[in-house]
């Protein structure tokens, strides 16, 4: 959940440039801010919106797929081999009004960039360092469908736009909101990073993360699972325990693909568990987890 919600933040950040007015500090002002070189940016806009985010399977699921081995009496999945998409539709980003950082003054962040030598005489550990102090964001997604991939892009045709498509969409996830409070991320790149890691997120999440209007949708059987609230905070103790979340991601790319290292312990509460029509099914209850920890685990990311 935490890691999701980090590199969804990483993400809208990366692609909302044409959305945000990015206002460099003077000198006067950037002086008196850290008395040292350097950029300082604070990035502020009114709202970011993005139609649909799509991915695209370009080669769809092996027709010969089983989902054990076929020795073992294996079912085969209905794999075609056509390309499929996963949409992502109505995506927003904006500062949470209600938990924003006085700090920030209602900017979404603030940047500070800055470049170190590094120890090494013949400069082989010079790298850049960017640090980004978040607001507290509301993420509004409108839900998630899965379609059919259109034909891809001809990249010879200097004619063709940069839209795909698909053929049609069945919603899985219907609409979602993401709250998450102010945070610290801090990026280094160049040959050597004395973080450790590309990406190094360290800090107090204030207030934890809160997703809202969560529903899985068995297209099927017509039914769906729903939850009204998800609280996901580090663990704590007693009835009160901890209302904020504590981050230690390390995030980095290696041969095989990207990596991501997580640490500590976490309390979750979903609140008003449902299953069936959600229109009229009643709840089971709230289902509470507490001190979840996966120890140094690593989650890879790669293609197949």
């Amino acid at each position: 959940m935490k890691l999701f919600t980090k590199l969804a933040l990483v993400s809208a950040i990366a692609v909302s440039g044409q959305a945000m007015a990015m206002q460099s500090l003077d000198d006067s002002a950037l002086s008196a801010a850290t008395g040292q070189d350097g950029i300082d940016l604070t990035i502020v806009t009114s709202g970011i919106t993005i139609d649909k985010v799509l991915v695209h399977d370009n080669d769809g699921l092996d027709p010969a797929a089983t989902n054990v081995p076929v020795a073992f009496g294996g079912i085969n999945l209905g794999g075609t081999g056509e390309a499929g998409a996963i949409v992502v539709n109505n995506v927003s980003v904006a500062v949470d009004g209600a938990n924003a950082n006085p700090l920030l003054g209602g900017a979404l962040a603030h940047v500070v960039i800055d470049t170190d030598g590094g120890t090494a005489a013949d400069g082989s550990g010079a790298f850049l360092n960017i640090n980004a102090t978040t607001n507290a964001i509301a993420v509004g997604i409108g839900g998630i469908a899965i379609g059919k991939s259109n034909a891809a892009l001809d990249f010879t045709n200097a004619a063709s736009g940069a839209r795909r498509g698909v053929a049609g969409e069945t919603e899985i996830l219907g609409a979602m909101n993401i709250n998450v409070g102010a945070s610290n991320l801090n990026i280094q790149l160049g040959a050597a990073q004395p973080q450790g890691a590309l990406i190094l997120a360290k800090g107090v999440i204030q207030n934890g993360i809160t997703i809202s209007g969560l529903d899985l949708k068995d297209n099927v059987g017509g039914g769906a699972i729903g939850v009204d609230t998800i609280k996901v905070t580090s663990a704590g103790t007693g009835n009160v325990g901890n209302a904020n979340l504590v981050v230690n991601t390390k995030i980095g790319v290696n041969a095989t693909g990207l990596t991501v290292q997580s640490s500590g312990s976490q309390d979750i509460y979903l609140a008003g568990v449902k299953m069936g029509d959600l229109a009229t099914a009643g709840s089971i209850g709230d289902v509470e987890i507490q001190g979840l920890n996966m120890g140094n685990s690593m989650i890879m990311v790669s293609g197949h």
